[in-house]
């Protein structure tokens, strides 16, 4: 699962990234107010993301702690 958010999480940021350059483009106010609205959108997405690879990680470290804890016993 790890791998899969890691690679979600790099196309999140190369769209945030496509669109940043497609606001400082645009000549249309119309335009501009509907890209800054998909990238809101996006950089939610993105910190959604890296939550949940921490929140992933952090369970991952858990489990393994415990683990290791109960070989122990």
């Amino acid at each position: 699962m790890e791998n899969t958010l890691v690679f979600y999480i790099e196309c999140s940021k190369k769209e945030v990234k496509r669109l940043k350059s497609e606001i400082e483009k645009t000549e249309n106010d119309y335009s501009e107010m509907w890209l800054k609205g998909a990238l809101a959108t996006e950089e939610t997405k993105l910190t959604m993301l890296e939550n949940l690879l921490s929140e992933q990680q952090m369970l991952d470290r858990i489990s393994k702690f415990t683990y290791e804890i109960e070989s122990y016993a």
